[in-house]
């Protein structure tokens, strides 16, 4: 597996469940990332959706886009990609 690849075994905890945004500090409790150079890393390679920015501070990450692209990686494992 490439070191960026995102692993896709478990779904969020129901506390994430009809959500419409995450903070970064969700992304890491859920187990979508790990540190921000390496989620800056997924980004900038397509592999990971930008982030919304609300103000200076502020990043915002789409759920539905966050859950299209872990369908996404799903299909590709499933049919052995």
């Amino acid at each position: 597996m490439h070191p960026l690849a995102l692993e896709v075994d478990d779904r969020p905890p129901p506390q994430f469940y009809g959500r419409r945004y995450l903070r970064f500090a969700e992304l890491v409790e859920i187990g979508l990332a790990t540190n921000r150079p390496t989620l800056n890393a997924l980004i900038a390679r397509g592999l990971f959706p930008p982030p919304l920015r609300i103000s200076a501070r502020l990043l915002l990450w789409d759920v539905e886009e966050i859950a299209a692209l872990l369908e996404q990686r799903r299909a590709e494992r499933a049919a052995g990609g």
